[in-house]
């Protein structure tokens, strides 16, 4: 699973840099994913000029990469606007309880197969 991280109301300078520092210090999203970065070549992709292009196994590791993502906003003092982005869906992150963190990745991962229904 591929997903893509902007932070971007322009409060804070460097936050992107900031975040991805963040992330690749927490041991979980460390050892569950891969950090880099992707400069869109078009026009309108999420709105920014660097975005952190993420890499995960399995929808745990978005677990923990979203809990990652909330607790590092919760760490500012203006809490800036996150946006993660998978297959085309935006999803901003706005706080950090258990059922934000649920709602995000619900809202990032296509909806499981019905009984039934080929996989």
């Amino acid at each position: 699973m591929n997903v893509r991280i902007n932070v971007g109301d322009g409060t804070e300078p460097d936050a992107t840099s900031n975040l991805y520092r963040w992330l690749a210090a927490d041991r979980e999203v460390r050892e569950n994913a891969r950090l880099g970065w992707y400069r869109p070549s078009e026009p309108g992709t999420l709105g920014a000029l660097d975005l952190i292009n993420v890499v995960l196994g399995n929808a745990i590791a978005l677990g923990s990469l979203v809990v990652s993502v909330a607790n590092w906003r919760a760490s500012r003092a203006r809490s800036p606007i996150v946006r993660i982005e998978h297959d085309g869906v935006p999803v901003e992150v706005t706080g950090g309880s258990p059922e934000e963190v649920e709602k995000v990745v619900r809202a990032l991962l296509p909806p499981a197969p019905a009984d039934g229904e080929d996989a």
